[in-house]
């Protein structure tokens, strides 16, 4: 079974939730980037970022369930001067992350299959 979130907030209250346990004591982590304007990677200028984890949850020894996570960053722009607005949410999102891990899980770089 999937339960897909909208939030790293969300993710981290289903993930650290009573009667959970982290399948690895795992999670994944991952940034993606995605070109705009129909141009391909090499010739884009602007980039919408996301941010991505995931972990397998198991609930009270009954069920395992894989939890994900794609939250949109934002845009960034490759011109000089431009915000690269997504990259300051993505380190944000990450900073969140990290400060809900208080020892539960170990964040490794990926995804778990499964989409």
């Amino acid at each position: 079974m999937l339960i897909r979130t909208q939030s790293v907030r969300d993710f981290l209250k289903n993930l650290l939730a009573e009667g959970t346990a982290i399948y690895r004591k795992a999670v994944y982590e991952e940034r993606s980037s995605v070109a705009m304007n129909g141009a391909t990677n090499a010739k884009a200028t602007s980039f919408e970022i996301y941010y991505q984890v995931s972990a397998i949850v198991d609930f009270d020894g009954e069920a395992q369930m894989l939890l994900v996570c794609g939250e949109y960053c934002g845009i960034d722009r490759l011109q000089e001067g431009d915000p690269k607005e997504g990259d300051k949410k993505f380190k944000e999102l990450q900073t969140l992350l990290r400060a809900g891990n208080e020892d539960a899980f170990t964040i490794f770089p990926g995804s778990i299959g499964g989409e």
